[in-house]
């Protein structure tokens, strides 16, 4: 365990989120495997109790297969595609997305995907996580 993050032989996790606990913090941790490009998100609590440090993992989202490339957001509900700071519902909203907004993708899985960037006027750089199910493939990572 380090300031920025934890891990382990072939597991690297940054943290992206640090909330202060009793004795410890809470930690959202953006983790990945080895070179094979597998991603996952976790939710933890580190607290010093009685001289020794206890670990809970509160949650653990799937793990996403490295996907590099772009998709556009497609039509949602409500007109809009929340971009998360984790892949779940429960995670804070980073952004709202807008229907044919271009995205640089690293990762996805059946429900998520992972952001890098989101075109503006130029490449926007962000990191989150936006529902599968709202995203269409095939979109050229070239604009005008």
């Amino acid at each position: 365990m380090t300031r920025s993050g934890s891990g382990g032989v072939d597991t690297s996790c940054t943290f992206t989120e640090i909330k202060k606990i009793p004795n410890g913090i809470e930690a959202i941790e953006f983790c990945t495997l080895g070179d094979n490009g597998v991603i996952w998100v976790e939710k933890s609590t580190y607290q010093i109790i009685g001289r020794r440090l206890r670990i809970k993992q509160i949650f653990t989202s799937e793990k996403a297969k490295n996907e590099t490339g772009c998709v556009t957001v497609g039509p949602t509900p409500d007109g809009f595609l929340n971009l998360r700071v984790g892949p779940g519902m429960m995670f804070t909203v980073k952004a709202k997305l807008n229907m044919g907004d271009l995205l640089r993708i690293d990762a996805k899985n059946d429900e998520w995907t992972h952001v890098t960037g989101v075109v503006e006027d130029s490449w926007v750089k962000t990191d989150g996580w936006v529902y599968t199910k709202y995203v269409k493939e095939g979109a050229s990572c070239h604009f005008p």
